[in-house]
């Protein structure tokens, strides 16, 4: 929005080349606000963005728990997760507490840490991660490189980027 100049245009020019919803909250995420406040929490939240993705009709991991302290007991009994996945804080975090669960037989692993937990008890351990973190835990579907992929990008999930912005002498790139 910056870099590419659209700050710079009037308005009505702006309208033309971007519509206004699909740079609002992108906008609203560079102005100071309240961190607390509802709009800022829908901005920052990956479980929104990601259901916002997949209603735009584009491809974005599928949601297959959320884990709550203010609203989940730590003594609820869940059905067990059947494949592996990813879970990490909904908002915020930038990569910390993230996990990567792989499923072995009957047993999810966690490579990094050499820690294992059975799949019947996974819904248990994450909810008591909710709490002591005091954040909300999305639990996604594992997404990974193809093979081919893996031999230059590793685990870590590749991804595609389009970045668009104006030369010096005001050209698009």
């Amino acid at each position: 929005y910056y870099s590419g100049g659209l700050a710079g245009l009037a308005r009505s020019e702006q309208r033309e080349l971007v519509p206004f919803w699909m740079y609002r909250d992108a906008v609203l995420f560079c102005m100071k606000a309240d961190p607390i406040d509802e709009v800022v929490r829908r901005i920052n939240s990956k479980s929104w963005l990601s259901d916002q993705v997949r209603m735009a009709g584009f491809m974005a991991p599928k949601t297959m728990a959320m884990f709550d302290p203010a609203i989940d007991a730590l003594d609820k009994d869940e059905q067990a997760f059947n494949c592996s996945f990813f879970v990490k804080p909904d908002q915020g975090s930038k990569g910390d507490h993230a996990e990567r669960w792989l499923l072995q037989d009957d047993v999810f692993v966690l490579p990094d840490e050499s820690l294992t937990i059975s799949r019947r008890e996974m819904s248990n351990h994450l909810r008591r991660k909710s709490h002591d973190l005091g954040r909300t835990l999305l639990v996604q579907e594992l997404m990974q490189n193809s093979q081919a992929m893996r031999t230059w990008a590793g685990d870590t999930l590749a991804t595609a980027r389009i970045d668009t912005c104006r030369t010096p002498n005001g050209e698009v790139t």
